[in-house]
């Protein structure tokens, strides 16, 4: 059968983990080889990019160099908006208008990269994007283990899934298994947030 016969949904098992793998040594040149059409997705990071980057870091006063950890340009555009999206969350507070509790903002850091890459390690578990909530609700990616414990991507700490919930108030938006989460990566050529109609597209869900 040829493969432009193979419907795209049906992309998975060993063949899609290993091209995550490859994925997590080499991303950008791995994009080339699943099939990206753009060509910017292999482009470093532009010099107004990263400079943009570094002055929204000091003035939302991040301690983390953001600027010196983004390898891509698209990493790069993902990191302006979600610092973007800090300051105007943080100026909805300050003229006293702020953002509906039920509205979370994006955590800045690379926790949906740093999951993607821990589940496609460990071949197991569940990738799972949510919020939690410290001070304010916040966009945010965590890995729940069969062990009945969670890795949280930003600390590198351990949690009972439990603990985790109660401590955080955490709520799940999606999950995704280990395959599942390769497959999102290689058709959409991020490794998360996903946007739904990206799920309903990939996942058929």
């Amino acid at each position: 059968m040829s493969m432009n016969n193979v419907p795209q949904q049906l992309l998975s098992g060993m063949i899609t983990v290993m091209l995550a793998k490859f994925m997590l040594n080499d991303v950008p040149h791995a994009a080339g080889i699943v099939g990206t059409s753009n060509p910017g997705y292999e482009r470093p990071p532009t010099i107004n990019q990263l400079h943009h980057i570094a002055r929204l870091r000091k003035r939302l006063k991040v301690t983390t160099p953001y600027e010196k950890q983004v390898d891509t340009f698209a990493e790069a555009g993902r990191m302006i908006r979600e610092l973007e999206t800090e300051k105007a969350h943080r100026a909805a507070q300050k003229s006293k208008n702020p953002t509906s509790p039920t509205t979370a903002t994006i955590a800045t850091g690379k926790c949906y990269e740093t999951a993607w890459r821990y589940i496609i390690q460990q071949e197991e578990g569940s990738l799972v994007h949510g919020t939690v909530t410290r001070g304010n609700k916040i966009k945010h990616a965590w890995v729940e283990l069969p062990s009945g414990y969670l890795w949280e991507p930003q600390t590198g700490e351990t949690f009972t899934i439990d603990g985790f919930y109660k401590q955080y108030f955490a709520e799940v938006e999606d999950r995704y298994t280990t395959e599942e989460a390769a497959i999102m990566a290689a058709r959409t050529h991020n490794l998360g947030p996903w946007e739904r109609e990206e799920i309903k597209e990939w996942l058929g869900r």
